[in-house]
C-alpha cells in the first residue's frame, strides 16, 4: 500500500540521533541516490526550529548508516534511519507539506515521485495524507506506523504504479484490464479506523470502473509483517474476492503469505 512515507530533514550542530519528530514547510527536493538538494520555506525537527525565513537551500547525502542534510546554518545526520528511507533510490516533492511526531501526522503535495528500489516508479498528483493516534511508542517509525492503523485518511487524485508493485499486480487480474498498459488510479481514497479499511479507486480504460476493497489491516510480528484480512472486493458492480487472492497465489512472491482471507506481506528487517 502506497500509504507509509514521509521525509527527513535537519537541525543541530553537527548532531547525530535519533529522528523524533519532524515538520516541513513548502519542501521541494530531488535526490537521486546517494545526493540530493531542494529547498524549504520552514524546519522543525524536535525541540529546536529555524528561526531563517526561507525559502533556504538544503542538500541530502546518503552515508552508510545515515542520512546527512546540511543548510548554510544547520547540520543534522539522521543515524540508523528506516529501511524506507536509508535505501531510497529516487524522490521528487514539490511544495511537500509534512509533519511526523506525536498523535498527528501527514503529507500533503501538489506532486511526488519515489522509488523505494529498483522495480519502479510510484508517481502522484494531489496527495493528501493524514493520520492520528495516540501511540505512545519511542521510535518515530513505530508511533508512525501505530497511528496510521489507527486512523488514516488518504486522498490521491492519480496513482501511477510500477508493473511490479503488489497493487498493480491485482489490478491486472481484474476483467477486461489489459496486462500492456499503462493505467493510473485515479480518486484514489483510503479510511482507516481502528484497523478495519475501505479503500475505492476508479480506473480509465475505455469506461470508467471503480475498484472497492473492505477488510482489515495490522502489523505482526514487532512491525516486521503488515497483515491484511482482505473481506470483500468489487470491480463495478462484480464481486472479485476470490479472483484477486487467485492472482495473489499465483505470484508466488516470497515476501506475501497469503492464507484468505488474510495476506501477509514480510517487510524485513527495520533498523
Amino acid at each position: 500500500m502506497p500509504v507509509f512515507f514521509a521525509l527527513t530533514f535537519l537541525l543541530s550542530l553537527t548532531s547525530f540521533a535519533k529522528l523524533q519528530n519532524l515538520t516541513v514547510v513548502d519542501g521541494n527536493f530531488s535526490y537521486v541516490k546517494p545526493f540530493g538538494n531542494g529547498d524549504v520555506q520552514k524546519i522543525q525537527l524536535g525541540i529546536s526550529k529555524s528561526d531563517v525565513v526561507g525559502p533556504y537551500p538544503i542538500s541530502i547525502t546518503r552515508e552508510a548508516n545515515a542520512l546527512t542534510l546540511k543548510t548554510e546554518y544547520v547540520d543534522f545526520s539522521w543515524l540508523d534511519p528506516m529501511d524506507f528511507f536509508h535505501d531510497m533510490e529516487k524522490l521528487y516533492m514539490e511544495k511537500g507539506n509534512v509533519q511526523i511526531g506525536y498523535n498527528k501526522h501527514f503529507l500533503n503535495t501538489p506532486n511526488v515521485i519515489f522509488q523505494p528500489d529498483k522495480k519502479g516508479e510510484f508517481r502522484m498528483q494531489g496527495v493528501d495524507i493524514n493520520c492520528e493516534g495516540l501511540s505512545v511508542a519511542l521510535a518515530i517509525e513505530d508511533r508512525l506506523t501505530d497511528d496510521c492503523v489507527e486512523n488514516l485518511k488518504a486522498r490521491i487524485i492519480r496513482l501511477e504504479m510500477p508493473d511490479k508493485s503488489l497493487l498493480m499486480e491485482v489490478v491486472r487480474a481484474l476483467p477486461e484490464v489489459p496486462a500492456e498498459e499503462d493505467i493510473p488510479a485515479w480518486d484514489f481514497d483510503l479510511l482507516i479506523d481502528k484497523g478495519d479499511f475501505k479503500l475505492d479507486f476508479r480506473l480509465k480504460y475505455v469506461i470508467t470502473a471503480g475498484v472497492y476493497a473492505w477488510g482489515h489491516v495490522q502489523f505482526e510480528n514487532d512491525r516486521k509483517v503488515l497483515a491484511f484480512r482482505l473481506d470483500r472486493v468489487k470491480y463495478g458492480y462484480l464481486g472479485v474476492t476470490h479472483l484477486v487472492f487467485k492472482k495473489l497465489r499465483e505470484l508466488n512472491r516470497p515476501d506475501i503469505i497469503v492464507e484468505e482471507p488474510w495476506i501477509r506481506v514480510r517487510l524485513g528487517d527495520k533498523k
